[in-house]
């Protein structure tokens, strides 16, 4: 087990809406008719989306969030690579899908997860390879 700085804890912090908001707008996705007022081939890419998002990343990103907080490299790697999906799912959602009313919800889920990835990313470039 690492030792890291309580430096990024923020950033473990600023997970846990990431989490929430994202299990919010996979879980209406998936169970709000209509809420998608894409194109056939469109609409079934983003139910399909958000089925992998809700049944396997959330998950994945709570015990990986768990782990990294105390200190696990694969943890942390893991946890890294759950920011980097939800950074990549939800520009896509907020760029690509019409617009819906979860639309916010997208916004802050692309916001945080881009600010988090970068900041976690940074930090843990520099504990693993600097110091």
């Amino acid at each position: 087990m690492l030792k890291k700085d309580k430096d990024l804890k923020s950033f473990y912090f600023l997970s846990i809406p990431i989490i929430i908001l994202t299990g919010i707008a996979s879980f209406g996705g998936i169970f709000i008719q209509g809420l998608y007022r894409d194109p056939h081939e469109v609409l079934v890419q983003a139910i399909v989306q958000d089925i992998v998002t809700l049944f396997i990343l959330f998950p994945i990103f709570v015990i990986s969030l768990i782990y990294s907080h105390k200190g696990s490299l694969k943890g942390t790697i893991v946890w890294l690579g759950c920011l980097g999906y939800t950074l990549y799912t939800y520009i896509l959602y907020t760029a690509m899908a019409a617009f819906n009313v979860f639309f916010l919800i997208y916004v802050a889920i692309y916001s945080l997860s881009l600010f988090t990835f970068i900041g976690a990313l940074l930090y843990n470039i520099q504990f693993f390879f600097i110091n």
